[in-house]
């Protein structure tokens, strides 16, 4: 199966508050952004991800290219932060909340078709969107299917889900 993990969406909460306007001048312009006036949080480039800190502590974590790099950039978080307030840093939680993944099957596919043999399963609407929306009720997710055979897989939190969908698929559909 032809599926490679692309985006791990994340998050977590610490066990502090955070005056992001102090953390910003410490941590300095050139590792973080704060615009209040535009977002409610510090935003971190870490580990080839992208955190959103807020001052409640919690955060969002986005476009790690794999589970290992999520939990780093979250742990990197932790370090930042206690260099920065000189005080220690605890994770109270952290979770993946969303993956995607994508994949080719080499074939084209022809999603009107699709959409006729897989009802209630499918949405397809060519004229907002040139791909076709294939749901599990069993797997949970969504697969994102085009034409040229190209699919993107979300909605899921493991790998195991993430093939499963795609196989329903390709049960479904016999292709």
């Amino acid at each position: 199966m032809d599926l490679e993990l692309v985006n791990v969406v994340a998050g977590g909460t610490l066990d502090i508050e955070i005056d992001l306007h102090s953390a910003f001048e410490q941590i300095g312009a050139s590792k973080a952004k704060y615009e209040p006036e535009i977002a409610p949080g510090l935003q971190l480039q870490l580990k080839g991800a992208t955190i959103m800190l807020f001052h409640s502590g919690e955060y969002h974590l986005t476009g790690a290219d794999s589970f290992e790099n999520a939990r780093e950039a979250a742990r990197k978080v932790t370090e930042v932060l206690e260099k920065v307030l000189g005080e220690e840093v605890q994770q109270e939680h952290f979770e993946i909340r969303n993956l995607l993944y994508k994949g080719e099957f080499r074939i084209e596919l022809d999603l009107e078709e699709l959409h006729s043999d897989l009802p209630g399963k499918t949405e397809h609407h060519p004229e907002n969107h040139p791909a076709l929306y294939f749901r599990s009720d069993m797997h949970g997710g969504l697969l994102i299917l085009f034409r040229t055979g190209k699919y993107t897989v979300t909605g899921i939190t493991n790998d195991r889900a993430a093939e499963q969908l795609v196989g329903e698929f390709i049960y479904e559909t016999e292709i």
